[in-house]
């Protein structure tokens, strides 16, 4: 069974403490979260496992010096 995490348009995840049990669980927090509907497009809902911006330029950096 999949778990759903919060991520903004640069995917840093916004509300760490936080996990769905579902997509839709996600999806009506940030409408409860948020009033403004145009705030609700900088918020993406995905699979609590997505690599989150940190960790992937981590792996970049870590691949990188492997290379070498």
């Amino acid at each position: 069974m999949n778990k759903y995490k919060i991520v903004d348009w640069m995917n840093n995840r916004i509300f760490p403490n936080k996990v769905f049990k579902t997509f839709e669980d996600g999806w009506e927090y940030i409408y409860n979260k948020f009033d403004n509907e145009e705030d609700h497009q900088e918020y993406f809902v995905v699979d609590i496992n997505e690599k989150e911006r940190g960790q992937i330029w981590k792996l970049k950096t870590t691949n990188q010096s492997q290379k070498y």
